[in-house]
């Protein structure tokens, strides 16, 4: 099954700027990360939960397209 709260994104460190991966989940989550260049800790903000709204809105649409192509096989 496809979740895109899985797939990653880069940010850049507002300290350093070095460049960081974090997945969608993370951000949703609000979670807090180390960057690994200058170990600043990273509140992550999702702004008005739009990727929480967004992640949920994509995986069912997904979920919604797989149920469709299997009741198109039967």
């Amino acid at each position: 099954m496809f979740d895109l709260s899985k797939r990653s994104i880069e940010i850049k460190c507002p300290e350093c700027k070095k460049t960081l991966t974090v997945n969608f989940r993370q951000v949703a989550n609000e979670e807090s990360i180390t960057c690994s260049g200058c170990s600043r800790k990273i509140k992550l903000v999702d702004d008005k939960k739009s990727v929480q709204r967004g992640l949920r809105d994509i995986n069912k649409a997904f979920s919604d397209f797989e149920k469709t192509l299997r009741s198109l096989g039967k």
